[in-house]
């Protein structure tokens, strides 16, 4: 599930370990390039919007650490 919600807010560099070992099931850590002249990504939906089934899911909150600062004006 990871995978599909890093998809979403840019390139997967590299999960912690945590992650990866699946040893801490309340959050998800993961290092990410993003391309910084795009708006960020606050919230990615888990789950499945078929037209023929009702919504199954959630929205899932993304969080982000040491986002250099850059300006997108020069």
């Amino acid at each position: 599930m990871s995978k599909h919600i890093i998809r979403e807010v840019g390139k997967s560099i590299e999960l912690d370990i945590a992650t990866k070992t699946m040893t801490r099931p309340s959050m998800a850590k993961a290092r990410v390039e993003i391309d910084l002249l795009r708006p960020l990504v606050h919230n990615v939906w888990v789950g499945t919007e078929d037209d023929n089934t009702p919504l199954s899911g959630f929205s899932q909150k993304i969080e982000y650490e040491n986002i250099p600062k850059f300006c997108k004006h020069c």
